[in-house]
């Protein structure tokens, strides 16, 4: 069972990569817990994150990273991978799809829908998360669609420290836009399937 709270004493904090101000630092430990759960070779995690704070023994998917410490990286568009059957992590990246980051050059707002969709229909389990307000039509869609999710957020309360809100709307709040309060994401919304949540 994946526990969805992070209390701030979970809080995952790295002297290199200073989690505590970014959404890392609720999103580290619910991924360390969500491959906890799992037959690591059957993982495949959307976007280079886990490497950096030293989980690498699963296979990434990631089009542009190119720099990563260590773990096999195919740089393959997700949405051209076969996810049958198989365990997605996918942490603050999916947001990022069809958006010019990273030097993207195939701009459409809806491919993180599509990206969403496809690991919904393919994969056997997921963990996907990103902050809220930073892709509106990602964010649109899932609030329209909610009864298909488990779901779960957070809303960043100081510089380094947030509030389990479960499935309180208020994560989606203009209150909690991107980078408006503080830095980063000020709400962060966690979608999961095939895993027990308590």
């Amino acid at each position: 069972m994946i526990k969805k709270e992070v209390t701030p004493y979970e809080y995952f904090d790295d002297p290199v990569n200073t989690t505590l101000i970014n959404e890392r630092g609720i999103e580290i430990p619910l991924g360390i817990r969500y491959l906890d759960q799992l037959d690591i070779n059957n993982v495949i995690e959307v976007g280079c994150v886990m490497p950096f704070y030293g989980y690498c023994e699963h296979l990434i998917v990631d089009q542009f990273e190119k720099e990563h410490p260590a773990g096999e990286v195919l740089n393959v568009d997700a949405m051209t991978f076969d996810f049958t059957g198989r365990d997605i992590l996918c942490l603050s990246t999916i947001e990022h799809a069809g958006k010019t980051d990273y030097e993207n050059t195939d701009i459409d707002p809806n491919k993180a829908i599509d990206m969403l969709n496809k690991f919904h229909k393919e994969a056997n389990s997921y963990l996907i998360s990103w902050g809220t307000g930073y892709h509106k039509e990602l964010d649109d869609y899932v609030k329209e669609n909610l009864d298909r999710f488990d779901w779960w957020g957070f809303c960043k309360t100081a510089a380094t420290e947030w509030d389990f809100t479960d499935q309180d709307m208020k994560v989606w709040s203009e209150d909690y836009a991107f980078d408006k309060n503080f830095r980063y994401a000020n709400g962060n919304v966690f979608l999961s399937k095939g895993v027990k949540l308590g």
